[in-house]
C-alpha cells in the first residue's frame, strides 16, 4: 500500500512539475496536504486503553 502510494505521488508530482513552475507545483503539494491534515478530524476517536480488536471493529 505504501509503495503504491509513493508510486503514485510521483507520477502526480512529475506531472505537475513538467506542466507547471516549481512555484505552482509547490503550492499544490502545500494546499493538498493541509487538506489532507484537515481530514484527519474525521477518523474515529481512539480511547486511552482500547485494545485493537476494539479499534478495528
Amino acid at each position: 500500500m505504501m509503495g503504491a502510494g509513493f508510486i503514485i505521488g510521483s507520477l502526480i508530482w512529475t506531472a505537475l512539475i513538467s506542466v507547471s513552475t516549481p512555484e505552482v507545483t509547490w503550492l499544490v503539494v502545500a494546499v493538498a496536504v493541509g487538506f489532507g491534515q484537515y481530514l484527519a478530524i474525521l477518523l474515529p476517536s481512539i480511547e486511552p486503553g482500547q485494545t485493537l480488536e476494539s479499534i478495528a471493529t
